[in-house]
């Protein structure tokens, strides 16, 4: 149980932040002018507010957005409020379930990991976001429901079962999506990410229906 929590908690970084760009810090008073005066990385810096003010008061601990020389206040941090949550969903995992339980977080971490390693880095290199949410998607299945339930005739049907449902939910989200005319181009961001990334923007769609 605590090796699955120091994992967990040894990759909640890179899920939680991008690398560079973001810092943490807190905030120490605040301006009328909208700016905050922040402590951060163990120096007092200035940074600009939202233009409602965001709700901020001093003491509060923030993340923090660096571009160009300038710091923005972006959002309070969550963090201690996610990992308290995190220990509380496994320790009434590993309560109620058991082993299973155990085995459950561990397929869900693992699967987690799949989609942000795997799936996630392949389609921003350009590659097809369908195929590697179908490839992930498959792994993570294969892994996880027998990890959970052990490999028995029962479990693999329901493996299969739940592979054609995937399958089925597809086919059907290709029908429609062909049917209605759907382009993704619903705003200027989807129009650079299309333009300037390569993206295929119903493939995303479709790969996230299936994950």
């Amino acid at each position: 149980m605590r090796a699955l929590v120091l994992l967990v908690l040894f990759f909640l970084p890179a899920l939680a932040q991008e690398p560079g760009g973001y810092l943490l810090g807190r905030i120490l008073a605040l301006d009328p002018e909208g700016v905050a005066r922040v402590e951060v990385q163990g120096k007092v810096k200035e940074a600009l507010l939202p233009a409602d003010g965001g709700g901020f008061r001093p003491g509060m601990r923030v993340v923090l957005y660096q571009e160009g020389g300038w710091l923005y206040v972006a959002e309070p941090d969550r963090m201690p409020w996610l990992v308290g949550l995190l220990f509380l969903f496994a320790l009434l995992a590993a309560l109620l379930g058991r082993g299973k339980g155990l085995r459950g977080l561990l397929g869900t971490l693992l699967s987690l990991l799949v989609v942000v390693y795997l799936v996630v880095p392949r389609v921003a290199s350009g590659g097809n976001p369908l195929l590697y949410a179908l490839l992930g998607s498959l792994g993570v299945l294969l892994f996880t429901i027998y990890l959970v339930h052990g490999v028995n005739r029962k479990t693999t049907a329901a493996l299969l079962g739940t592979l054609a449902s995937v399958l089925f939910v597809l086919l059907l989200s290709l029908y429609f999506v062909g049917a209605m005319g759907f382009t993704g181009l619903a705003s200027e961001e989807a129009l650079l990410l299309k333009q300037w990334g390569g993206v295929d923007l119903l493939s995303l769609y479709l790969a996230g229906v299936v994950v």
